[in-house]
């Protein structure tokens, strides 16, 4: 796969979460654009996509702030605020 991409493409992480509510699914979406740099070392096996992806107004790929621990507003995050607020706003939760 790292063929097809080149140092500075452009990129994103997307999540898709499904809820139903009993009469029809809904799918909340969270994304992290961000750009590709090829010369980063793999930090973490099995990730190894996310120690090249670095997210727009980051400097570090987004495979450090997972194994440091480190707050990071990713697109899983992004995506489950979305269901939360959701859930809120529809159920009083």
């Amino acid at each position: 796969m790292l063929r097809l991409i080149d140092d500075g493409d452009r990129a994103s992480f997307q999540c898709f979460l499904g809820f139903y509510d009993g009469k029809a699914p809904i799918i909340f979406r969270g994304e992290i654009n961000g750009i590709i740099k090829l010369n980063r070392k793999p930090l973490t096996k099995g990730l190894e996509y996310s120690a090249i992806f670095v997210p727009m107004g980051m400097k570090k790929p987004m495979a450090n702030f997972y194994k440091s621990g480190e707050f990071f507003d990713s697109h899983r995050a992004r995506a489950f605020k979305k269901l939360y607020l959701f859930l809120i706003k529809k159920y009083k939760v």
